[in-house]
């Protein structure tokens, strides 16, 4: 520009060239071609691109003790299953899939966690209660599907961990009755809720195999105010333990659960009169009463104080169906 800051006459011939020449390109035809769009990924990139993420991923750490002692389990038992986890490997199958080949001739496949979900398994690490920790309070611990082996040698196909003192009730049975050799056994346990269910807090579940058992237990339950009621026992509610990986299953489901958990027991009996009291809704009280202070009742000290002083020899009256 000019030093009054006006624009010269050069600078103005230029700028009005520049405007003529913008007026003379004529605007873009709508029905001009597109710029060309970029050439297609070759056939199966996609997949070539996986299969490349997939070699160079970490490989995933598998704890193989727990998969020897799984193989070991089913191997004692005879039982094979196909498609199985490794025992502590819970979450979604991703990452590879690993086969062995048995002896059989069948697989068992392992699903693997990301390396990532199995590193922190295998440190301990994670953090605080997460998915990323186990909940086990020790190495041997319980898990559902689970094969244990009772005293008896009768192999227990674990269902729910929670159950567990019917497997203690299973061994005691059977170390009693192997070891004294008693005229009569009676067990009393707060084994399950479903007998509160049934006869709610004024009477204590009775299954026996012993008709003359079962008499004197009801006597002395009258006299002492301890009563008892007789249940049911037999093989339709045997049948609801099977197990196609053992012998017999600890929990028949949610149906008639305190008779199931009787006829669990009765397993672990063989020739001698027994009785099993289910006391859930008799050994906590909500109120006081005449012989009962509110609280901790002491349900069955009366009971089988009475039984022994009015004992009566007895015999086994209904073998186990099952």
């Amino acid at each position: 520009g000019g030093k009054d800051g006006r624009p010269t006459a050069a600078a103005a011939a230029a700028a009005a060239g520049k405007a003529a020449t913008a007026a003379d390109v004529p605007p873009p035809s709508r029905n001009a071609a597109s710029p060309p769009s970029p050439p297609p990924s070759p056939p199966g990139w996609s997949a070539m691109r996986a299969a490349k993420a997939r070699a160079t991923a970490p490989e995933p750490i598998v704890c193989w003790r727990d998969v020897d002692e799984t193989l070991q389990l089913w191997a004692n038992h005879q039982q094979w299953v196909q498609n199985v986890s490794c025992r502590f490997l819970r979450s979604r199958p991703i990452a590879t899939t690993r086969q062995l080949h048995l002896p059989s001739g069948l697989r068992l496949r392992l699903c693997c966690h990301t390396a990532e979900r199995l590193t922190r398994h295998a440190h301990g690490g994670g953090g605080g209660g997460g998915s990323g920790r186990e909940s086990m309070t020790d190495g041997n611990a319980q898990r559902p599907s689970d094969v244990v082996t009772s005293m008896s040698g009768k192999t227990i196909e674990i269902i729910n961990t929670d159950a567990e003192g019917r497997l203690v009730l299973a061994d005691v049975l059977h170390y009693c009755e192997s070891k004294f050799k008693p005229q009569a056994i009676v067990d009393l346990a707060t084994l399950t809720g479903a007998m509160i269910v049934a006869l709610g807090k004024e009477y204590a579940g009775m299954f026996s195999n012993s008709d003359g058992l079962s008499d004197q237990l009801s006597a002395a339950g009258t006299a002492t105010v301890e009563p008892v009621w007789r249940m049911p026992l037999g093989k339709a509610y045997h049948q609801q333990l099977k197990s196609h990986i053992a012998d017999v299953k600890h929990i028949g489901g949610p149906a008639g659960g305190s008779i199931t958990a009787a006829c669990f027991l009765e397993r672990f009996v063989n020739d001698t009169p027994w009785a099993h009291l289910d006391i859930a809704g008799k050994a906590w009280s909500d109120k006081s009463t005449a012989t009962v202070p509110k609280g901790g009742t002491g349900y069955g000290v009366r009971l089988l104080n009475k039984l022994i002083d009015d004992w009566q020899p007895v015999k086994l009256d209904h073998p186990r169906e099952s």
